[in-house]
Formats: structure tokens, sequence, C-alpha cells
């Protein structure tokens, strides 16, 4: 054997080497998909993520796709990742066709555990916000505010019917208000992008006649609905409550130029994902379901301790 085939047996001896070593690392790999990317809620999922993982000694691969209703990207996703051989998965599922991925995952021996939303099937835990309750508790506060108002006409400006979550928290909205007697005078959708809800949004209050309250169920409906009420000249005058926390919305409540919003804790989501997909992974004992409590946040509250902390101002 000549000189240059020692040297390609022994590139190849190598290849093979490096890759059976890492194997024992890539076990203790847990994949984390999101239902969307960006810098808010799902920026905190990743930092809860990335906080267990770091306790933990493990790996973790985090990754979602632009768009919340992008069925295909999160799947590929969740291919490639498993291909890296992650043995679990910590999943915002954003359609119910992942039911399918996760029980075929469950056969190969990978755990899935639910964040944020529950779709049914082979997952393991579900740790999330009750979004029902948590939209309800939208619908009080909205009443709260307007009790002394001559009208109370209110805006509804949903996401997309396909995200299990908004569209939950959007129910409980709704049976709140007409519990308390508030006049729904508009109910649809804006899109799941900000540019797109922005647009939209403008397109449909700058139509209405007059309304006193508008409710946006997720961070990017709230951001869009912000600017289009700055460009309306109705920034401060009608109560808004959103959902989820943004840089813009803390500034706006800060200011009083938007009412209020309901804060989750989605650092809790992707630290207990972690953790318990790990417990899973190992055979331990873990919680087959965890609840995050909400919290509503406007200019009276928004200085005090526990909300600092929830929105990322307290380690």
């Amino acid at each position: 054997m000549n000189l240059l085939s020692l040297v390609s047996v022994s590139k190849v001896f190598c290849f093979a080497f490096c890759i059976f070593m890492s194997l024992p690392i890539m076990a203790n790999c847990i994949a984390v998909v999101t239902a969307g990317g960006g810098d808010g809620f799902w920026g905190e999922v990743r930092k809860g993520a990335e906080s267990a993982a770091k306790e933990l000694k493990i790996k973790v691969v985090i990754r979602g796709p632009a768009d919340e209703v992008d069925e295909k990207a999160q799947a590929k996703i969740i291919n490639s990742m498993m291909s890296l051989g992650c043995r679990a998965l910590v999943l915002a599922p954003n359609s119910k066709e992942r039911k399918l991925d996760v029980a075929r995952l469950k056969k190969e021996g990978v755990f899935t555990v639910y964040i944020d939303r529950d779709i049914g099937g082979k997952r393991v835990s579900v740790i999330k916000t009750d979004n029902f309750e948590a939209g309800y508790l939208a619908g009080l506060e909205m009443a709260k505010t307007l009790l002394i108002s001559a009208k109370r006409r209110i805006v509804l400006l949903r996401m997309d019917k396909l995200v299990v979550s908004t569209s939950r928290r959007e129910v409980g909205f709704l049976k709140a208000i007409r519990e308390q007697g508030l006049e729904l005078v508009y109910d649809g959708y804006i899109g799941t992008t900000i540019s797109q809800a922005r647009i939209k949004s403008y397109q449909i209050l700058s139509k209405l006649n007059a309304f006193e309250g508008v409710f946006t169920p997720n961070e990017s409906t709230s951001v869009s609905v912000l600017a289009s009420l700055k460009q309306l000249g109705l920034e401060g005058q009608v109560k808004h409550i959103g959902f989820d926390s943004h840089e813009l919305m803390i500034k706006s409540v800060q200011q009083k130029k938007m009412y209020g919003f309901i804060v989750q804790d989605p650092f809790l989501m992707g630290y207990q994902g972690v953790k318990t997909a790990y417990a899973a992974m190992k055979g331990e004992y873990y919680e087959q379901k965890i609840s995050a409590s909400v919290v509503f946040v406007n200019s009276n509250n928004i200085t005090h301790k526990k909300i600092q902390t929830l929105l990322g101002f307290i380690e």
C-alpha cells in the first residue's frame, strides 16, 4: 500500500471515529422548536431553554419558523434537528399535523414535550398558559376600565384561526365581554406577521366610526395595532389591551399610550420544557402538565418587582 492510500484510509478512519465519539454527546441533545422567531416571546423561551441546558450540562438546539403558521417550515426544522441525534423534543406545535410527527418520533424513542399550546397526541407533557382563562382575564380588565364609560364598544382583532393558543384567548375574551355587557362592533383576523397585521388593522380601524376598546391576542398583533392607533391619532384615547410583551408595548404602557397587556412566562416554558424533556429522556419523574401563570400589566403595577422580573428587567 502506497503512502497516498495510507493517508486516505487514515482520513476515513478518523472521520468514522470522530462521528462515533460524538454520538454520546448528541444523545444528550434536546431540540427546541418554537412556533416563531424574534426577540420577544420566543426569545424569552430561548433564554429559558438555554438556562436549563446550562444547569443540566447538555446541548440544546433552538430554531423556529419565521411565520407562526408556516407548517412546512416547522416540519423541516423538526426533521433537521432529529437528524442531529437529539433524543428529546420541546415543541410549540403550529399545526395539528405535528401529532403525526410526534407519534413517529415516539416510535423512534424520542420524547416530545409541548410548550405554549396543546394539540394532543403522543406528547409526554404540556407546559402552557391556560389561554382561555388568560383571554377571559383580558375581557374582565376591559370591562373594568370601561365601567363608567357611556359607551363600551369593542373591537377584537384576531391573529389567525390556525393558531390554537391565540384562538383560545379570543374565545375567552369574547365570553368575558359578553357577560359584562360590552358591545362587539368588529371581529376579524389581521394576520400572523407585523407587516400583515399593521396594514390590515389600519384598514379596519380607519373605517370604524367609533370604539372605546380593542383587544389583540399576541405580540405581533399588539405591536401592529399600537402603530395603527398612533397613525389614526387614537393612541391613548382607545383602551387597548394586548397580549405578551414587547419593548414598544412596555414603553407605551409606561407612557399611558396603551392601557395594558397580559403577560405570560415564556422563560418558564422554555426552562421547564427542557427540564421535563431531559427527565423523560433519562427515565426520571416529570410532571405531565405544568401551568404557566399570567398577569395583567398596566401603568399601576408595571414597576412592581414581580412584573419587572416577568418583563426581564430583574434577573
